[in-house]
């Protein structure tokens, strides 16, 4: 079995435990969980972007 197809089997098992994450909580939240499921996004995505900023100085030809 090519490596391909075990990583695309591996994302698609991750995007449906995180589809069936957001639907339990919004069906037990309501809408609300909409706005938390954003706050937590966004705070992966600042998280992210803030070790991407402070390894960039590492890179060889990188001039501030």
């Amino acid at each position: 079995m090519p490596g391909r197809t075990i990583a695309l089997a591996v994302a698609a098992c991750g995007w449906l435990i995180a589809s069936l994450v957001a639907f339990v909580l919004v069906a037990r939240f309501g809408f609300f969980a909409i706005a938390l499921i954003g706050l937590l996004l966004w705070f992966v995505c600042v998280r992210a972007g803030s070790s991407f900023d402070r390894n960039r100085e590492h890179w060889p030809g990188y001039d501030r």
